[in-house]
């Protein structure tokens, strides 16, 4: 898990090399309507080009335990979570 502070605020999201997944529909409020299920899939520089980088650029990987293994693996630990953990799960379990 990736996270960047900026302020009293703090912003967490998924990181895969250099792809991110952010479920956060807040930081793009600006550019696009508010979705009841998103999912942002995409590099940095995508985010530049339609939001910023306020929110990605210099986080660093935070040691705090998530559940991430268990949304992965779960199916239906996921779908009691959201329909964004559970589309995780449909798209990127193993």
């Amino acid at each position: 898990m990736m996270l960047k502070r900026i302020g009293r605020e703090d912003h967490c999201y998924l990181q895969n090399d250099m792809v991110i997944f952010d479920p956060t529909y807040r930081q793009f409020l600006q550019q696009s309507k508010w979705l009841s299920s998103f999912l942002y899939t995409g590099n940095l520089k995508g985010l530049e080009t339609h939001v910023g980088s306020q929110w990605w650029s210099g986080a660093t990987e935070s040691e705090e335990k998530m559940d991430a293994e268990r949304v992965l693996n779960d199916i239906d630990y996921a779908a009691n979570k959201g329909e964004s953990f559970l589309r995780l799960n449909k798209e990127f379990s193993f």
